[in-house]
């Protein structure tokens, strides 16, 4: 073992001295040397540019497919938000149809209630200051400008005297009460209208009743 150590030891020295003799030898040595090393590197870097360059195509891919998405969602937001719009402005017709039905039908239910309860007003008052003569006034004037009403809430009277009220004045209390049911009654139809769930408020225009 020693001597075959002591021979390569040998041999090496030889190969060395021979080349230390051909100083470009070991240039080219050298060279091969640094060439092999840099052979090693390239090759890493070739690699490591394979992989740098994999991963940036599929960050392309990626940043392609969501920017495609993107652009998919905003055109569905446009969509809906012009579908909504004529949604809105279809609904908008059917609130406002839906209330001129009703404010039709209520306004012609007024009509007939407040012409009925002006009739049978003036027949009671009429009636009333027939039965009285004229004699049961106030005051005893018996004047036929004044008769005296048949129904009268109770109350306090004075002993044997009567409730006094001329016939234009109750004629525009009954007129003044029909047209407030009316208008109780035609809010509650304003806010029975179905408005897709938002809040239920009553119509911007007044209602129009005589």
């Amino acid at each position: 073992m020693i001597a075959a150590i002591i021979r390569f030891s040998g041999l090496a020295r030889a190969a060395f001295g021979w080349i230390a003799d051909r100083p470009y030898l070991m240039g080219m040595i050298a060279l091969a040397i640094v060439a092999g090393w840099r052979g090693v590197e390239l090759r890493k870097a070739k690699a490591e540019i394979g992989v740098q360059t994999a991963k940036a195509t599929q960050w392309k891919g990626d940043f392609l497919t969501q920017r495609e998405e993107m652009r998919k969602f905003a055109a569905l937001v446009r969509a809906a938000r012009i579908q909504a719009a004529k949604d809105d402005v279809a609904n908008v017709k059917r609130v406002e149809g839906e209330w001129s039905t009703k404010l039709e039908k209520r306004s012609n239910a007024y009509q007939s209630s407040l012409a009925a309860a002006l009739a049978d007003a003036d027949r009671r008052m009429r009636s009333g200051g027939a039965a009285s003569g004229g004699e049961s006034l106030a005051g005893g004037s018996g004047s036929a400008e004044l008769p005296r009403l048949s129904i009268m809430p109770s109350g306090p009277l004075s002993a044997g005297g009567a409730a006094i009220i001329s016939r234009a004045d109750a004629l525009n209390c009954v007129a003044r009460g029909k047209r407030l049911e009316a208008l109780i009654a035609a809010w509650k139809d304003a806010a029975s209208i179905d408005v897709n769930g938002a809040t239920k408020k009553a119509p911007e225009a007044p209602l129009q009743l005589p």
